[in-house]
């Protein structure tokens, strides 16, 4: 396995336990949104961790955003500007970007740091074409936030908790799409928490939408243990969703 070892150039802290890391891509490293990386650290005693790729094909950094779960990421999270991290060849299957055509229309559907490679799609694809559709439990948790006027795609975004703050909806992410009417051609992006997905999934279904048409990011492997996924389309998964 090819492997990487690159320098930090830069940490943004997105939420309270989540924080966004940078660098400079190699020249070649190459990509498809959906994929991730297995991380660690340089010298310190933790297993690799596997982090989605946040930067889209048309950046020129390298971006992962990582949310504090486990040892790797505890380390991880101490690390300042400078410091250097192993990070591996792209790994998984991906969004299909030869199967979006000029007039497909993209429904990205996400729910707390799903966005992630969400982000990764909308800055590989074109732009007019994406309705983003975002859940999180508060107003803090909405990641990205402060890049949204930036991305110049469609944004629909919800929460859960009472906020004096926020001026937008309150509920969960399938409330932004229960009332959409949508083309046998467009193409649907779940990507969240398992609770998240099978509802949006179940309402898609209600919506007579292909399972062809629905993909979804989900942790599969095969008998050997191997990653096949994360990103599968709906009927792939079968009694495994």
């Amino acid at each position: 396995m090819l492997k990487y070892e690159l320098e930090i150039i830069k940490i943004i802290d997105e939420s309270v336990n989540v924080k966004s890391y940078f660098f400079n891509k190699p020249s070649d490293f190459n990509f498809f949104p959906g994929q991730y990386c297995w991380i660690s650290v340089p010298s310190k005693i933790t297993k690799p961790a596997p982090m989605a790729i946040a930067s889209g094909l048309e950046e020129d950094n390298l971006k992962f955003t990582i949310r504090l779960w486990g040892e790797t990421t505890e380390v991880l999270f101490k690390l300042k500007v400078g410091e250097k991290i192993i990070v591996s060849e792209p790994k998984g299957s991906h969004f299909p970007l030869s199967s979006i055509k000029d007039n497909t229309k993209l429904h990205l559907i996400a729910g707390g740091t799903g966005i992630t490679p969400i982000r990764s799609l909308i800055y590989s694809v074109n732009k007019n074409q994406c309705n983003l559709y975002y859940g999180a439990k508060n107003q803090s948790e909405l990641l990205y936030n402060n890049e949204f006027d930036k991305w110049g795609v469609q944004i629909n975004t919800i929460i859960q908790e009472s906020d004096s703050n926020w001026r937008g909806r309150y509920g969960v992410v399938t409330d932004l799409i229960e009332n959409n009417e949508f083309n046998n051609d467009d193409l649907f992006f779940v990507c969240g928490p398992r609770l998240m997905e099978e509802t949006v999934v179940n309402l898609l279904i209600q919506k007579n939408i292909n399972s062809k048409s629905i993909y979804i990011s989900i942790e599969k492997f095969d008998s050997e243990g191997n990653v096949i996924g994360p990103v599968l389309q709906l009927f792939e998964i079968g009694d495994d969703f």
